[in-house]
């Protein structure tokens, strides 16, 4: 019963992220079936830049919510939301004017018949789209650090995938069965509009004292540690900036060096599929982000969360054997959802498969380094990884193409994930794997 106890939180997020990346599935599978594979391709290149914009205009806030919320009072919550709002307004404008280069070098190179405009602009629009995507990242990042963690991960996964799903369903029923970059564009927009306004309302529903309208007024001085709350950002922005292409590089790698949008969608297509993988890795240890730089100021709380740590990790490794599983004896079922051509596609799917469970196995030590005052080292770490991957995948895609892809993110994400090990056993004495 005590183990039940412990371990539900992390099962109850676990089930919740799963059924969200199922929408998600369905919501990549129905794209595909309504877009020719090369432009499939341009779309998951697309969708990379997005994420990327939109990790840009939240500007490490993210972190900076997990790790300072809780230790303010009512009066420092409403001061920091009103910053985290500050910088997203400052990093949209830099976003926008940072667009505006080439966009106009385009339209110049697409009016001189240098190259077609079309082939672009599905990425600009989207990347143009990124603040209102942060909107919603900074919101859900709040009710989290509120202590309502399913609610927040019940509405960034589950709500947003789902929404994404229903409205490329209606788009194809009632606009156009056969999508354009145009449409693909409108369905982003829209999904995260309506999800950006249901989040704000649960937000001010769970946040009685916050006053909407002062928070875009209120003009009181700045909270004492909002100086800290800029540096910590900071440093942030960078662990996700790179973070965010240690996951977009494979595809810009075979876009570049490839020139084949058939062989991205490939690789998009295995990429969606071992989601689910991502899906166990990134919140197995969700309940305790909020938690884990508290728990390691005391002896006491490094026991409790050596704890939590253990019976979230057995689970996430239960759950991560099941989807390999299914993996395995499915595979040619799962890449028929996509379509015929790319059934072929199961080597690549397997190599992926192998590389995340390492993501999986190393992630703690790195998670647990942020939140252990270790971002210095991480912001170089990451710096490095990112560097390593670029120069190993670039002649490996080369020669081998996609596969050669894959085999370089196995050896990455091996030989840093033992080089962040080894750098948490010098400075945290929280056990991994649960043995050692």
């Amino acid at each position: 019963m005590k183990i039940l106890k412990i371990s539900n939180p992390t099962i109850v997020i676990l089930v919740i992220a799963f059924t969200g990346n199922l929408f998600q599935y369905l919501f990549n599978a129905f794209l595909a079936q309504h877009l020719d594979p090369k432009l499939f391709g341009d779309f998951s290149i697309a969708k990379t830049f997005l994420a990327l914009g939109a990790t840009f205009c939240v500007f490490g806030t993210d972190l900076s919510t997990s790790r300072f919320v809780k230790l303010l009072d009512t009066t420092g919550k409403f001061k920091f939301v009103r910053w985290c709002l500050k910088v997203l307004n400052l990093s949209s404008i830099m976003l926008f004017l940072g667009l505006i280069p080439p966009a106009v070098f385009l339209l110049w190179a697409h009016f001189y018949g240098i190259h077609d405009f079309n082939n672009y602009h599905l990425a600009i629009g989207l990347v143009a789209a990124s603040p209102v995507i942060a909107i919603f990242i900074i919101i859900i990042n709040n009710i989290n650090a509120r202590q309502k963690p399913l609610v927040a991960m019940t509405l960034n996964t589950v709500v947003c995938y789902g929404l994404l799903f229903s409205c490329s369903y209606l788009a194809a029923r009632f606009i156009s069965p056969v999508f354009d970059n145009e449409t693909i564009i409108s369905i982003y927009i829209a999904a995260f509009l309506i999800l950006s306004l249901t989040a704000g309302w649960y937000f001010y529903s769970v946040s009685k004292s916050f006053n909407v309208y002062k928070l875009a007024t209120d003009s009181t001085p700045n909270h004492p540690h909002q100086d800290q709350w800029n540096a910590y950002s900071k440093k942030s922005l960078l662990l996700n900036l790179f973070s965010m292409l240690l996951f977009m590089i494979d595809l810009l790698v075979i876009e570049a060096i490839a020139h084949d949008e058939l062989l991205v969608g490939v690789f998009s297509v295995c990429t969606v599929i071992t989601s689910f993988f991502w899906i166990i890795t990134q919140n197995y240890l969700f309940d305790l982000k909020t938690k884990t730089s508290s728990l390691l100021a005391s002896d006491e709380g490094k026991q409790r969360l050596q704890t939590m740590y253990n019976k979230a990790f057995l689970s996430a490794a239960l759950l991560l054997a099941i989807v390999m599983t299914v993996i395995v004896i499915f595979h040619n079922e799962i890449l028929r959802h996509f379509g015929d051509q790319y059934t072929h596609a199961w080597p690549i799917l397997l190599l992926l498969s192998i590389n995340c469970i390492i993501c999986f196995l190393f992630y703690s030590p790195r998670l647990f380094l942020i939140y252990g005052d270790q971002e210095k080292f991480i912001v170089w770490f990451l710096y490095l990884k990112l560097t390593t991957l670029l120069i190993i995948c670039a002649p490996l895609t080369y020669y081998f193409s996609i596969t050669g892809t894959a085999y370089a993110d196995i050896i990455t994400s091996l030989l840093f994930g033992i080089i962040s090990y080894l750098k948490y056993r010098k400075v945290l004495t929280i056990k991994l794997f649960v043995l050692f």
